[in-house]
């Protein structure tokens, strides 16, 4: 793809990328504005239709206790007559109640209208659900809506007295309405249209009035659980609606109604404009995209000179250099392209100057920081492994020149192969003796550990190698290895002629001290306590001694490196019996320390009786004799080693 294609492509993405977040973002501001709209329009609506009512639970009962108080009604109240009906009629007809009813003292039905059998019947039959006793014991006038049969009604209790002073009733006075869709249309009819909310009362489960599909009411209820108050959002017919419960009394879901409103549908204004806004962006684009290849043109005609200048890069000619004709991008452009040659002979001057470097990621770091091409060095915590050939001198003597450099060759490089592999970094070979380290920036483990694992996998790899070459007739080579870990010096060390990217420091001396000490004790990885400290989550090792090696005022512990927890986990006999031995020779060592050699001395015979093959507990035995024949004038539980 040439660069006016990427321009245009470029261009087209950017477009089509803005205008779709720009209807994205309106989508998503509009959606949220209706759905903040409409949970604010069906708490309004919320609140007329119980103010709307109480209202007209309130009308009805100013009406009724105003006829109370008539006085052919007090008349008719003295005298108990039962002419019943010209009163309940007038109440019917004033309040717009369905149902007149009264009842004396003992509740018994006086009258009731309409008077025909069916209302008497209906009457006995739902009595026991009217509230009567708060009307007749207190004298309390009230109302409430009331389930009946699946259907609702709002009822009006006046309780009825001898003495206007009377705290009690000597009968109720009651009126029902029925709620119907009519009595709906009635209270919240207008507001219904002009907000488009739909509302729906229930009897328990059963819809008695409103304008919601029954389809979708069971759903709402069913999402809406018993929560009153709170908007929540569902999906019917594949469009999303709000809904806000309410309920006539408070934890009563036999009387309670439903406010909805259809989201999708008050989106629809907006979803039109989107297609419009939509439509206006395409055209754009369009327009756009012509101009675009037509300055895409004009800009790609003046680079094709540059790319004749990389052509000669490509050949290596670093010293080619553009002349710039103009101050505008492409002259910029030119500029850069020739800083970019400087930079590349300068780098080219780095690979020269550093290929002698070992290991390709100082070489790579060098490139990438430039600044370490200067001579001088930085203080790291960082983990030295030091490796030599025992015995290397004497079974070099029985071999021809070119069998020795062949089988050094072949040590060298496994070993460095072991190194590698665990991001370690090859520093030096001296002679059979290899030097390596592992720490920032090189390394972004745990270093301790990997050198660990490395020396491990270095013994574990030289063991196979020596049964190959004792089949070729060639000697047993075996390496003793060294591990320290602390603060050292690491830089660019040397003279402007001939420089080494290593490291110093009485950590790395100690390192070397350690590998040495392994010829003494007759083990093969010795660490310090550092490496424990860091690796001992992961490793196996035992404490052997306290030495002060040769060079060094104090002594410190050393400890054998024997092998790595989660290896011994597969081999359960060999890790029981090397955690018999380290417990044993633990021991041991704290009799010795003690100064008691004598019992050392049995002890680390003891471990010899079952561990025949391991070479400490020999060392320390021949010590503790030494030690009883000749006790130390002042024992501190150092040993101080005379050589290196």
């Amino acid at each position: 793809m040439n660069l006016g294609a990427k321009i245009f492509l470029a261009f087209f993405i950017f477009t089509a990328g803005l205008l779709g977040s720009a209807l994205y973002f309106t989508n998503q501001q509009s959606e949220s504005h209706e759905i903040q709209r409409i949970t604010k329009d069906l708490g309004v609506a919320q609140i007329r239709f119980q103010a709307t009512l109480e209202s007209q639970q309130k009308r009805v009962m100013h009406l009724v206790h105003a006829i109370s108080l008539d006085q052919k009604f007090r008349s008719f109240l003295q005298q108990i007559k039962d002419n019943f009906y010209s009163f309940s009629e007038e109440l019917a007809q004033d309040s717009g109640g369905e149902i007149v009813f009264m009842v004396d003292e003992t509740s018994k039905l006086r009258g009731v209208y309409p008077s025909d059998e069916k209302t008497h019947q209906w009457f006995e039959k739902n009595k026991n659900s009217f509230s009567l006793t708060r009307a007749l014991d207190q004298g309390v006038e009230y109302s409430h809506i009331l389930p009946l049969q699946d259907e609702l009604f709002s009822i009006v209790y006046i309780p009825l007295k001898e003495s206007l002073s009377d705290d009690y009733g000597v009968g109720v006075l009651g009126v029902l309405t029925r709620i119907d869709d009519n009595w709906l249309n009635a209270t919240i009819g207008l507001m219904m249209k002009t907000t488009r909310i739909h509302a729906a009362l229930f009897s328990g489960n059963n819809q008695v009035a409103g304008n919601v599909p029954e389809g979708l009411s069971k759903i709402a209820l069913e999402n809406m659980g018993t929560t009153q108050g709170e908007t929540r959002v569902f999906l019917f017919s594949e469009e999303r609606h709000l809904a806000r419960q309410g309920m006539f009394e408070e934890g009563n879901l036999s009387a309670r109604y439903l406010l909805t409103s259809n989201l999708d549908a008050a989106l629809e204004p907006f979803m039109a404009l989107q297609k419009k806004i939509l439509a206006m962006g395409l055209l754009v684009l369009a327009i756009g995209l012509v101009f675009a290849v037509i300055f895409a043109n004009r800009i790609v005609r003046p680079l094709r000179d540059l790319v004749a200048g990389t052509r000669e890069v490509l050949l290596g000619n670093y010293d080619f250099r553009i002349a710039c004709k103009s101050r505008d991008e492409v002259g910029k452009l030119s500029n850069a392209f020739n800083q970019m040659m400087e930079g590349l002979r300068e780098k080219e001057h780095i690979r020269e100057s550093f290929g002698k470097y070992l290991n390709p990621k100082i070489v790579s770091e060098i490139i990438e920081n430039p600044d370490k091409l200067k001579l001088g060095g930085t203080r790291q915590v960082q983990t030295v492994l030091f490796s030599d050939i025992a015995n290397f001198t004497s079974f070099s003597e029985t071999m021809s020149p070119d069998e020795l450099v062949q089988l050094l060759n072949k040590y060298l490089g496994a070993m460095t192969e072991e190194l590698t592999s665990r991001e370690g970094i090859l520093d030096k070979y001296i002679g059979d003796a290899v030097m390596a380290f592992w720490g920032p920036p090189f390394t972004k483990g745990n270093h301790a550990i990997l050198a660990c694992q490395t020396a491990l996998q270095m013994q574990k790899r030289l063991e196979l190698l020596r049964a190959q070459w004792v089949e070729e007739g060639l000697p047993e080579v075996h390496a003793r290895i060294g591990l320290a870990t602390g603060e050292m010096i690491v830089g660019n060390i040397g003279s402007e002629t001939a420089r080494d990217y290593t490291c110093l420091g009485d950590r790395v001396n100690y390192g070397s001290r350690l590998e040495g000490l392994n010829k003494f004790y007759g083990t093969k990885i010795l660490i310090d306590e550092n490496t424990l400290s860091l690796a001992k989550d992961q490793i196996v090792a035992r404490e052997l001694d306290w030495v002060q090696v040769k060079g060094r005022k104090e002594g410190s512990p050393i400890y054998e490196l024997m092998g790595l927890k989660d290896d011994l986990t597969e081999e359960t006999k060999k890790a029981e019996d090397q955690e018999t031995l380290i417990k044993k020779y633990s021991l041991a060592l704290s009799k010795y320390r003690e100064g008691d050699f004598e019992e050392a001395r049995r002890k680390f015979t003891g471990i010899l009786n079952d561990h025949p093959n391991d070479p400490p507990s020999e060392v320390m035995r021949q010590r503790c004799l030494e030690y009883i024949e000749n006790p130390p004038a002042h024992w501190t539980g150092i040993h101080e080693m005379k050589d290196k």
